[in-house]
């Protein structure tokens, strides 16, 4: 009885990890801060980044001008970032505050009801990156941040983009 039982814990934390890499991106449609509504499965023939953060995340603003730098870059060759944030409405202001000050021209998006997050990154892990490929499929994952990993970020991206 104790490994059965103890074999379904295993197997629910396998399900409950970040999302697998070659499978199709779940479709969803959250809205932006001025309330726009986007819907992943418009950005099909892009490469999309999702990036998931929270407004108490360190690590996630420090990655924040990476993401924004790749954005600027790449987004003429059919690349997106989708930030994504599952802050209380109570942390709009704050996550406003931490958009300008990062100066974020791309999608900053606010799921408040931890549907999507729940989707792609059940464990609540910040921040958590998931990239897309142009036929919908996620080819990379990525739990964290630490200085120098934008390298292999733009990387992946270049791969994805076939540069």
């Amino acid at each position: 009885m104790r490994r059965t039982f103890i074999a379904a814990l295993i197997l629910l934390f396998l399900a409950a990890t970040a999302y697998a890499v070659g499978e199709p991106a779940v479709d969803f449609t959250l809205k932006d801060l001025s309330g726009k509504s986007l819907r992943l499965a418009d950005q099909k023939g892009q490469v999309v980044l999702l990036t998931f953060w929270m407004t108490w995340c360190s690590a996630c603003k420090i990655e924040m001008p990476h993401h924004q730098r790749l954005y600027d870059q790449y987004k003429d060759k059919g690349f997106a970032v989708w930030s994504i944030t599952a802050d209380t409405p109570s942390d709009l202001p704050q996550v406003r505050s931490i958009v300008r000050r990062h100066k974020l021209t791309y999608p900053v998006l606010h799921d408040s009801d931890s549907r999507v997050n729940g989707l792609y990154n059940p464990r609540s892990d910040y921040p958590y990156s998931v990239l897309i490929d142009r036929e919908g499929k996620v080819v990379w994952t990525h739990v964290g941040f630490k200085s120098g990993e934008e390298v292999e970020l733009e990387e992946q991206i270049k791969k994805a983009l076939g540069l």
